[in-house]
């Protein structure tokens, strides 16, 4: 039995497949590395709808969803992943978040944070979307969610899920750096918060 709801389905850019409850949450999103193959299909993206995670997928733990697959705006940070993931040897991407609130901009996620519960931001299931994630075998881990102040212990405890975890460096405060307009001949390097 699982907590999950929502409807496993494709995006609306056709880019991949992910789970989307309630209008404004989205769980995981997985696309599939050849353009040939993607968006992949429903039936074989999930079980008991969680994302499948085996040693070709690359995982992207990101802040928050946006809505650029339903908008059909440009997706610079998935683009950079794929290539990553690509360059990697990956098949697939899943992409998981610290919250499943779905939000164009980071800011309408820590307003959200200060006028509702961490669990309306976060998602009711979105925990257990990250655990599961966590204990499966992926290829790679990437975290990404870049410098938020607001963000407190939430990034540590996410980051602390998953064994050997990499970014593309770090900023001040020892977050992970968002992939978003960074250069794709980044290394991948080992995550450390300290």
């Amino acid at each position: 039995m699982t907590d999950l709801e929502g409807a496993v389905r494709v995006s609306a850019d056709q880019m991949g497949i992910g789970l989307y409850g309630a209008d404004r949450y989205r769980y995981w999103f997985a696309t599939e590395i050849d353009p040939e193959r993607r968006p992949g299909t429903v039936a074989e993206s999930h079980r008991d709808l969680f994302p499948v995670v085996d040693y070709k997928t690359f995982v992207w733990v990101g802040l928050n969803p946006s809505t650029g697959d339903e908008t059909g705006r440009i997706r610079s940070s998935l683009r950079n992943v794929l290539f990553w993931a690509e360059r990697d040897g990956a098949s697939r991407v899943v992409g998981v978040n610290l919250f499943a609130h779905r939000h164009t901009d980071p800011a309408d996620v820590a307003r959200h944070l200060r006028s509702a519960t961490d669990n309306e931001v976060m998602g009711p299931g979105n925990d257990r979307v990250l655990a599961h994630v966590a204990r499966s075998p992926a290829s790679r881990v990437l975290l990404g969610w870049g410098e938020r102040r607001w963000l407190g212990l939430r990034g540590a405890r996410v980051a602390a899920l998953f064994d050997n975890p990499f970014c593309i460096g770090v900023g001040a405060s020892g977050a992970p750096s968002h992939p978003g307009r960074k250069a794709r001949d980044l290394p991948l390097v080992p995550y450390s918060s300290t």
